[in-house]
C-alpha cells in the first residue's frame, strides 16, 4: 500500500495538469478566414454593391481555439503548443462587387458620386491594430489587384494586400479598414481569433 505525502502528491497532480493537453477544440482555422460582407446603396440611383474580405495565410492552417490550462480561450498548433502571436506578415483578400445581389438587407448608403467603377480601383486599406484601449495604424505593405488591371472598367475589383506585424500578441484585436477615394473610412473587418 502506497501512501502520499500531500506535497509529493500535489507536485504530481500539477505535473499530470501541465502535462496534460488542451481541452477539445472549439473550433479549428483554414488557411482563409472570412471576416465578413458589407453591403451599399449609393443615392440617388440607388446603385448596390457589396464589400467582403478574408485573411489569408498558411500558418493558420490546423490552429484551434481550445480552453487554455488557465481556463481561457487560447489558440493551438497541431501538437498542442500554443499560439502567442500573430504571423509576422499578415494578408488579405478585399473583393468590391455590384455583378450580383449577394445580401438582401439594409444596405449603408454612402456619401461618394464614383460610379462603382471608379470607386472599386480607388480604395485604400489599412490596418488598425488594438492593445487593450490603445490603438495603432499599419499601413500595407504591398497592394495589387487580382484579376483585370485598372484600365479596364469593370463591375468587380479584387485587391490582395499584405502587413508586416512585427509581433503582435494574439490577445491583440486587429481590424482592417477599407477607406474610400477621399480618405473616409468606408467599412472595417475584425480578425478574431480568440
Amino acid at each position: 500500500m502506497r501512501i502520499w505525502a500531500p506535497g509529493i502528491l500535489a507536485i504530481c497532480l500539477a505535473a499530470t495538469a501541465a502535462a496534460a493537453p488542451p481541452t477539445t477544440p472549439i473550433y479549428s482555422l483554414n488557411d482563409r478566414i472570412p471576416l465578413g460582407i458589407v453591403t451599399f446603396r449609393i443615392p440617388p440611383k440607388g446603385t448596390r454593391f457589396y464589400v467582403l474580405a478574408s485573411a489569408e495565410d498558411s500558418s493558420f492552417n490546423g490552429l484551434y481555439r481550445a480552453e487554455g490550462r488557465d481556463g481561457r480561450p487560447a489558440l493551438f498548433r497541431a501538437d498542442q503548443t500554443q499560439v502567442r502571436f500573430y504571423p509576422r506578415r499578415l494578408e488579405f483578400r478585399v473583393t468590391a462587387s455590384s455583378r450580383e445581389k449577394i445580401l438582401d438587407d439594409y444596405p449603408f448608403a454612402i456619401k461618394e458620386k464614383l460610379d462603382t467603377d471608379d470607386l472599386f480601383t480607388r480604395l485604400h486599406f489599412r490596418l488598425k491594430v488594438f492593445h487593450g484601449v490603445e490603438y495603432r495604424y499599419i499601413p500595407p505593405s504591398f497592394v495589387e489587384l487580382v484579376g483585370l488591371p485598372n484600365d479596364v472598367r469593370y463591375n468587380e475589383r479584387i485587391y490582395r494586400m499584405g502587413f508586416e506585424l512585427a509581433k503582435v500578441p494574439i490577445e491583440d484585436r486587429i481590424v482592417i479598414e477599407v477607406l474610400s477615394p477621399n480618405g473616409d473610412r468606408l467599412c472595417k473587418f475584425h480578425l478574431d481569433l480568440l
